[in-house]
């Protein structure tokens, strides 16, 4: 597997760390017109109407927008946002129009005017970008070299959602934010390539607004407008990817070592809560506030990883949200990947804090193998119930299998066991123990497991109670 296993003994860095949810605010569009032209564009940059679309798919949206739904147009003087799509296009004919690699929605203050005189009107892109779907979805081929300066391909902005299932592999929240573990994608979503993926995607999304507002202004020329850059960084997501054999037991054996983690500041601020745990959809996921605007979240991803996920959130106070060195707001697109590399540093040292936090607790065991696969184990590679039985009960009674004897069966199973890595075998004293992963779920299993086969009644005079 491409992705690391789960080890305590990990140090992430910042170099080493991708993004997921990025919530920024871009502007700001200034157009001139008048209101009834300001409309019709409006109108144009949304998604054809449905009247129009059982003809061929190119020819219709010849004179329409693709990143846009329907733009509503209550009575007055409002106008609200138009929001960016979520589905797909269909059409009479011609292949289907996926959804944007993105969303949100396009905001604007006041236009509307009782007369014809032209204003300037505002408008802004408040976006959710996610730079993990963006990467998941582009077709490179071959993969685009590392090296500055070298070419980089088109990016692909519109997809539709990837299968829920890649090679064996199951996500468990429904979303499709995730990179599957494969030597192509390993190679693809690199270190040395992803700090490129990052910068094309941030670039990539105002650039495809601008053209489409010149390709649908260019129909019919209606209005005038220019680009005063500026953003506004409302929040970002950091995580770093482990893999496991049982994604949920480990974030629930991480439950306690995440609230020691909390605890000092807890105490210190009253208002501080344990650790939230919630299920989202199969996905077991820990959320804790480190600071004002600084949480950390564990959750299973799939059924064969673990995601660790920094949040920074940022707010107009001057007392909450997250201290960003040089502000979380700016006057030039080029400051938004200089603020997420600067945040993913901060969720480095944060990780690393909680790693070794978790490393000196004594008696909290995170154990990622729980005693109902222990069990399972056995079973599967026994191939035989009784031999199966017979085996659990040795270890959880002896702690060991003593080797030789037993017949062809026993003998095949405990090698099947020991080339699956469930047990080991000990060349002086010829005994199989179950190795180091399992260690933890035998001791729950001879903790509650270990029963005696009799039980005995306590003798009571007549007439006691």
């Amino acid at each position: 597997m491409a992705l690391p296993p789960f080890s305590l003994l990990t140090k992430v860095t910042a170099e080493t760390a991708k993004q997921d949810h990025i919530h920024v605010t871009l502007g700001e569009w200034i157009i001139n017109g008048s209101t009834e032209d300001k409309d019709a564009l409006r109108n144009r940059m949304g998604a054809p109407l449905v009247d129009v679309r059982n003809g061929d798919a190119e020819s219709v949206m010849a004179a329409w927008g693709r990143i846009f739904k329907r733009p509503q147009r209550p009575p007055g003087a409002s106008r609200p946002p138009v929001g960016i799509r979520r589905r797909a296009l269909q059409f009479g004919s011609g292949e289907p129009i996926p959804p944007p690699l993105f969303s949100g929605n396009w905001t604007f203050n006041s236009y509307y005017r009782a007369d014809e005189e032209e204003r300037p009107t505002h408008t802004r892109l408040k976006l959710h970008l996610n730079p993990t779907r963006y990467a998941r979805y582009q077709p490179f081929q071959p993969i685009p070299r590392s090296e500055p300066g070298s070419l980089w391909p088109e990016p692909r902005l519109f997809a539709f959602h990837g299968a829920a299932e890649v090679n064996g592999e199951i996500v468990l929240n429904n979303n499709d934010n995730w990179i599957p573990d494969t030597k192509r994608m390993a190679l693809f979503t690199n270190p040395a390539r992803w700090g490129r993926h990052l910068r094309t995607y941030l670039n990539a999304v105002p650039a495809l607004f601008e053209a489409e507002l010149n390709r649908l202004n260019a129909i019919t020329p209606l209005i005038t407008w220019e680009c005063a850059e500026s953003l506004n960084l409302h929040s970002a997501e950091t995580y770093w990817e482990f893999a496991s054999e049982n994604p949920t037991a480990l974030v629930a054996s991480l439950r306690k070592l995440l609230n020691s983690f909390t605890k000092r500041r807890r105490e210190a601020n009253l208002f501080r809560q344990d650790c939230d745990s919630k299920i989202d959809h199969n996905s077991l996921s820990l959320r804790a506030e480190i600071n004002p605007g600084r949480d950390i979240q564990i959750y299973a991803k799939t059924n064969r990883r673990v995601r660790i996920e920094v949040v920074h959130t940022f707010t107009g106070g001057e007392s909450e949200g997250h201290r960003l060195e040089g502000g979380h707001t700016a006057n030039s697109w080029d400051r938004l990947p200089m603020m997420i590399e600067s945040l993913a540093k901060d969720a480095a040292e944060l990780v690393n804090r909680l790693f070794e936090h978790f490393r000196n607790q004594s008696g909290i065991i995170p154990a990622h193998i729980p005693a109902y696969q222990l069990l399972y184990e056995i079973g599967q590679y026994s191939c035989d119930l009784g031999v199966g039985r017979l085996i659990a009960s040795l270890l959880v009674h002896n702690q060991c299998h003593a080797a030789g004897g037993g017949g062809k069966k026993m003998q095949g199973a405990l090698q099947r066991l020991s080339g699956a890595g469930v047990l080991e075998h000990d060349a002086k004293t010829g005994n199989y123990t179950v190795s180091a992963p399992y260690r933890h779920a035998l001791r729950r299993l001879q903790e509650n497991g270990n029963f005696s086969l009799l039980t005995f009644r306590e003798r009571r005079r007549p007439g006691s109670s």
